[in-house]
């Protein structure tokens, strides 16, 4: 793309995160490299790695000028790294990836655009695939999602934003930096704060794999994820709602699995000590399940929680504390 076309264009800034990544970054990398859109920067932000990944980032800052890799002298976790990243950040768009995930070829391209062309949006979530390690398909966002319209107002009950979207810099100077207390969640917080500020616009264009990594912060560190997740919930929620006007009917009925609304207080209520909402009606449908040999269902439901781990939900035990 000659420089003229290219100062026309929006400048988008994606800033990958990485912590020991070697095994999948370079896929990552060149998910960026290959994009049909070709004004953007990357800003590769090493967490103090002790495998290969600084070696592989340094590869690509050599080899193109967009890349950019920035070295943590400790390991300074996600969110802190994320800070890091957009600080360096010069574009008039921002999104992020992960080292094992994916961007399809014309994601900026549609996402800028997109935003470009609703300026009334701050943030675009869009439609993607989850795949496993070797990038066989399991399903959708939308379908893990049961197909539902994806609305601003569900932000209020569960993560699902997901993991391609790109938003405003004007909304990221609004909202400020990601915040490091919610390490393993501080995506869903982000977009909480997005949501109480801004709007959000979701889209079904599917335009991003995200690799379901065994090693991941999901897979790894899922009781941790759970609880910030309950946490953000119970501070944002209440927000989210009003400034969508949803009447105290409603969100009992929203909260119905979830939490009690106490209308005298207004406040949310946690219908039982560290019980997960899903858990009782899975108890009861995994009971009826034994009858008929719940062993030849164990594959997809594997799948499907990990799925729903994405989205703060805990299928199969409860949070209990240690005495």
């Amino acid at each position: 793309m000659c420089l003229i076309k290219m100062l026309h264009k929006k400048l988008i800034s994606i800033v990958l995160p990485t912590y020991n990544g070697s095994r999948f970054l370079r896929d990552s990398i060149e998910s960026v490299v290959s994009q049909t859109y070709e004004h953007w920067e990357l800003i590769i932000v090493n967490d103090c790695s002790t495998d290969n990944t600084l070696k592989i980032a340094k590869e690509y800052e050599e080899r193109d000028s967009r890349i950019r890799v920035i070295s943590n002298n400790i390991n300074k976790k996600l969110p802190a790294s994320l800070n890091i990243g957009f600080r360096y950040a010069k574009g008039d768009y921002y999104t992020w990836t992960s080292d094992d995930n994916i961007f399809k070829k014309n994601a900026i391209e549609y996402m800028s655009h997109y935003l470009d062309t609703h300026p009334e949006i701050d943030l675009i979530s869009c439609n993607f695939d989850f795949v496993d390690e070797d990038l066989r398909f399991i399903r959708t966002m939308k379908e893990a999602c049961g197909n539902e319209k994806r609305e601003q107002i569900q932000l209020a009950l569960h993560c699902q934003v997901g993991a391609c979207f790109m938003y405003t810099k004007a909304i990221a100077k609004k909202v400020g930096d990601y915040d490091t207390s919610f390490f393993c969640a501080e995506d869903y917080d982000y977009w909480c704060r997005i949501a109480k500020d801004g709007k959000i616009a979701y889209v079904d264009e599917n335009l991003y794999i995200y690799r379901m990594n065994s090693m991941s912060l999901t897979s790894t560190k899922i009781d941790e994820v759970l609880l910030k997740t309950r946490e953000i919930r119970l501070k944002h929620s209440s927000d989210i709602l009003k400034k969508l006007n949803v009447d105290n009917r409603a969100k009992c009925k929203m909260y119905l699995n979830c939490y009690q609304y106490d209308q005298n207080n207004e406040k949310w209520l946690s219908l039982a000590k560290n019980a997960d909402p899903f858990y009782y009606l899975l108890r009861m449908i995994r009971r009826s399940m034994t009858k008929i040999g719940e062993s030849i269902f164990s594959i997809k439901r594997e799948n499907d929680q990990k799925i729903m781990r994405l989205f703060g939900i805990k299928l199969l035990t409860l949070h209990r504390k240690k005495t």
